[in-house]
C-alpha cells in the first residue's frame, strides 16, 4: 500500500472545508474520501466538523474500512463510498454531503 502524499492530504482537507464554508453539510455531517494508487482510500474521520479539518486527521482504510494508517475512526457511511468504488473503477473520490436544497422536505 502507498502512503497518501502530503499534496493530496491537503487537497482532502481543503475540499472537506469547502463543503463546510459553502453550507453543504453542518457540523459533523457528510465526507470526503479519495481511492489511493496501491490500494486503499483516504478519507476524512468520523465524529468532526468538516470545517477542522486538517490533513493530520485523515485516515487511510481498505475496502472493508479497516483504518490502516491514522488514529482516528472512518465514518458510518462508509459503505456508501466502498459502494461507489466498486461499481466504478473510474471514480477517484467521492464527496457525501447534506446539501439543504437536495434534503429539505
Amino acid at each position: 500500500m502507498t502512503r497518501a502524499p502530503a499534496e493530496l492530504c491537503q487537497a482532502v482537507a481543503r475540499y472537506a472545508r469547502l463543503l463546510w464554508e459553502r453550507g453543504w453539510v453542518a457540523n459533523h455531517d457528510g465526507n470526503v474520501s479519495v481511492r489511493l494508487d496501491g490500494g486503499g482510500y483516504l478519507a476524512t474521520p468520523t465524529a468532526e466538523s468538516k470545517r477542522c479539518i486538517d490533513p493530520d486527521m485523515l485516515v487511510v482504510v481498505d475496502g472493508e474500512g479497516r483504518v490502516l494508517e491514522g488514529t482516528r475512526r472512518i465514518f458510518s457511511e462508509w459503505n456508501l463510498h466502498a459502494t461507489w468504488y466498486a461499481a466504478r473503477p473510474d471514480v477517484g473520490a467521492v464527496l457525501h454531503s447534506h446539501a439543504p436544497h437536495a434534503t429539505a422536505a
